[in-house]
């Protein structure tokens, strides 16, 4: 497989990550956010937002695997 697709689905997984758990809006945003919705929807969006996170923790772990591997054959075969 490509490496630069595990690179890309990664900040594509972070971005999603990101949206979900609220990280992007300020302080005021985020309360409003808060006591606006409901404790079911909320968790649902943690629920997205950490699967989608743990994605990109291994995807991005598979990136630097692969890049290292590819380093080791070139410089040392």
């Amino acid at each position: 497989m490509n490496v630069s697709v595990f690179l890309v689905v990664g900040i594509v997984s972070i971005v999603i990550s990101g949206v979900f758990i609220g990280a992007w809006t300020e302080g005021q945003q985020q309360r409003a956010n808060f006591h606006s919705e409901m404790t079911k929807n909320r968790s649902f969006r943690t629920k997205i937002a950490l699967i989608s996170g743990l994605m990109a923790v291994n995807l991005f772990r598979y990136f630097w695997i692969s890049i290292l591997c590819i380093t080791n054959a070139l410089f040392f075969n």
